[in-house]
């Protein structure tokens, strides 16, 4: 699951960053996140922001991994 949201997460800094917006496939698993226990739906308010050209501090309450590889996604794309 954690590479599955980490792919998300990289096609949602791309279409905030990048050329591309968000496809269907994403919208539909970021509506399911919505859908889901928490942290899941902040995780996905999270992953809209990106995906809107936002730099927004990662939420609490996430999988360790999960928030510490998303706080270096946020460093890397305030270097940006």
């Amino acid at each position: 699951m954690l590479q599955a949201l980490q792919r998300l997460t990289l096609a949602c800094a791309q279409a905030g960053f990048g050329e591309d917006g968000l496809g269907p496939g994403e919208e539909e698993v970021l509506a399911q996140l919505d859908g889901g226990p928490a942290p899941f739906p902040e995780l996905a308010g999270f992953l809209r922001r990106i995906a809107a050209g936002e730099v927004p501090a990662v939420p609490g309450g996430l999988p360790r991994e999960l928030g510490e590889w998303l706080e270096g996604l946020v460093a890397e794309i305030g270097r940006g």
